[in-house]
């Protein structure tokens, strides 16, 4: 996806109007909140509809870990300074490859208190 924000893919989808968009952007410029944070908040969006359209503005895939059956090996593959540092867990391994995946701050961010 083109670079659009947050704000712009909800107008787009129809999920959110222009007025409902104004309010939270406003919170935003004052608090220094995330967008995605604040429309959460006001109910005006699920974590799961947020997911969603991060998954299509950074082009990247998310996993409900309540889902995945992890092997606590698999985990160990990556030593836990390393998944600390990076915000990393293994989550499957088959042959060579392994299977990671990683939170970004930007993506973290609207569900940490």
């Amino acid at each position: 996806m083109e670079n659009k924000r947050l704000g712009e893919i909800l107008l787009n989808q129809g999920l959110i109007n222009k007025k409902d968009l104004n309010q939270p952007l406003k919170e935003q410029k004052i608090n220094g909140k995330l967008l995605g944070a604040i429309l959460i908040e006001k109910g005006l969006i699920t974590n799961e509809k947020l997911f969603e359209i991060l998954e299509l503005q950074n082009e990247i895939e998310t996993v409900s870990l309540s889902r995945l059956k992890i092997s606590p090996s698999v985990v160990k593959l990556i030593p836990e300074n390393l998944a600390k540092r990076f915000l990393s867990l293994a989550i499957s391994r088959e042959e060579n490859l392994l299977k990671v995946l990683w939170l970004t701050r930007r993506i973290l961010s609207p569900l940490m208190p």
